[in-house]
């Protein structure tokens, strides 16, 4: 596996996948998080207004959470090399993987019309209605939060129960070295917003709002696992 993704130039429609994000008049506005990276501190900003921490923990929560425990994900995907599609699952079923093995929840990939490499799924997966999409896009892409280019918002994460996570095709995201956006490490932390999860006051956490350089050690920390399971407790039934 390439330890560089690489940047991707994409130009596809989202307008079915995000036809479940609006109202036509923009109202969901305040259901999503922008992440964007400073180059000047290695900071991962939080663009909403912050919310009353309690000391007792420093996980913050949404207002949302799934109401069933398997959720169903979809790479839009039209647009990338078989190589780079596949780098890219693997590594979200890895990102996903992490949160499933501490919590109820479960996570089932479903096959895009245009992915040739995902055997696997039967056809009819392309036509089951999705719980999140992800997208790699740039600039402009119709949710109304045009990404700014290399640097600046990386990435953006609805709450539940919208589910759409967005990737600036602009970054330079890579695996396993210290330079660029690291890509694992990325979608762990947009994940706990799709689940539900806001930014953490631990700086131990990965909820936590500051980029982390690539590390081998990297997990989740203990108030990562109160959050999630606060959401999702270890003896939901999975369904």
């Amino acid at each position: 596996m390439s330890s560089n993704i690489g940047r991707y130039i994409l130009v596809f429609s989202a307008s079915i996948a995000l036809a479940s994000c609006w109202d036509g008049n923009g109202k969901n506005m305040e259901r999503y998080v922008t992440d964007y990276f400073d180059e000047s501190n290695g900071n991962i900003r939080h663009l909403r207004d912050t919310t009353t921490r309690s000391r007792s923990k420093r996980y913050v929560l949404s207002k949302g959470k799934w109401p069933h425990r398997t959720l169903r994900w979809r790479l839009h995907n039209n647009q990338l090399s078989r190589n780079d599609r596949y780098i890219i699952r693997s590594t979200l079923h890895r990102a996903f993987d992490v949160w499933a093995e501490v919590s109820s929840l479960q996570f089932m990939e479903l096959k895009d019309s245009m992915d040739t490499t995902n055997n696997n799924n039967d056809e009819h997966s392309q036509h089951i209605p999705t719980d999140i999409d992800i997208l790699f896009v740039k600039g402009k892409h119709g949710d109304g939060l045009p990404f700014d280019g290399p640097e600046g918002v990386v990435a953006h994460a609805f709450y539940p129960t919208v589910g759409a996570l967005h990737f600036d095709a602009d970054e330079n995201w890579t695996l396993n070295s210290d330079s660029g956006i690291n890509f694992f490490q990325t979608a762990v932390h947009e994940i706990g917003h799709l689940l539900g999860l806001e930014h953490s006051t631990d700086p131990r956490a990965v909820m936590f709002p500051k980029y982390r350089k690539f590390s081998t050690d990297f997990d989740l920390a203990d108030d990562d696992i109160r959050g999630v399971r606060s959401l999702y407790p270890l003896t939901d039934p999975k369904n």
